[in-house]
C-alpha cells in the first residue's frame, strides 16, 4: 500500500496540467499558464541539481529516475502544451488574418463603388454581438467598426494581450494594415 501511494504521488500531480492543452494563452487562463510555468521551472532546477549530485557521486544513485519522475513529467507536459498552443495559435491567427483581409477587400470595393462604406460586414463569418460585429476563430476574434458618416471602416484582429492587427480603409482612404 505504501509503495502504491508513493507512486501515485509521483505520477498523478503532473497530469493535472493536461487541461493546458485546451486553454488559450490569453487573459483569464494566463494564471494557469503562469503557475504551470513556475512549476516547470522549479522542476527543471530540481532535475539539474539532482543530475549534478549524481555526477559528483560517480553515478551510484539507483533511485535517480524514480525520484526525478515527477519533475520530468511536469516539464514534458508543460513544454508539450506550450508547443501545442504555439502551433494552434499560428494556425488560428493565419485563418483569422485571411478572413479579416478578405472582408477588408470586399468592404473597400463596396466603399469605392458606392461612395459610402457599408455599416455591416459581409455575413460570412461575422455575427452581431452587442453593438459590434465579431468574427471568431477558436479563441481569437476580429472586430468590425464602421467609421464616421460611412466614409471609413476598421477591422481589428486581436491575437493575445497587446498583439493586434489593424486594417483600415474607406471611400477616400486607402486600404492599410498596421500593428
Amino acid at each position: 500500500m505504501h509503495t502504491a501511494w508513493s507512486w501515485f504521488k509521483r505520477i498523478v500531480p503532473p497530469f493535472f496540467m493536461l487541461p493546458l492543452f485546451a486553454m488559450p494563452f490569453d487573459m483569464g487562463p494566463h494564471i494557469f499558464w503562469l503557475v504551470a510555468g513556475i512549476a516547470s521551472f522549479i522542476s527543471l532546477k530540481h532535475i539539474v541539481v539532482a543530475s549534478v549530485r549524481v555526477i559528483r557521486s560517480g553515478g551510484e544513485d539507483q533511485r535517480f529516475l524514480v525520484t526525478q519522475l515527477r519533475p520530468l513529467l511536469t516539464c514534458c507536459i508543460f513544454f508539450s502544451a506550450l508547443a501545442w498552443m504555439a502551433h494552434q495559435t499560428s494556425e488560428t491567427s493565419a485563418e483569422l488574418n485571411v478572413l479579416a483581409r478578405n472582408t477588408a477587400l470586399q468592404l473597400q470595393e463596396a466603399c469605392q463603388s458606392q461612395g459610402r462604406c457599408p455599416e455591416t460586414p459581409p455575413s460570412d463569418g461575422w455575427q452581431l454581438e452587442g453593438a459590434e460585429y465579431i468574427a471568431k476563430v477558436d479563441f481569437m476574434h476580429a472586430v468590425f467598426t464602421p467609421g464616421k458618416e460611412g466614409q471609413t471602416f476598421s477591422i481589428r484582429v486581436r491575437y493575445r494581450f497587446d498583439d493586434n492587427l489593424f486594417i483600415t480603409g474607406g471611400v477616400t482612404a486607402p486600404l492599410e494594415e498596421h500593428r
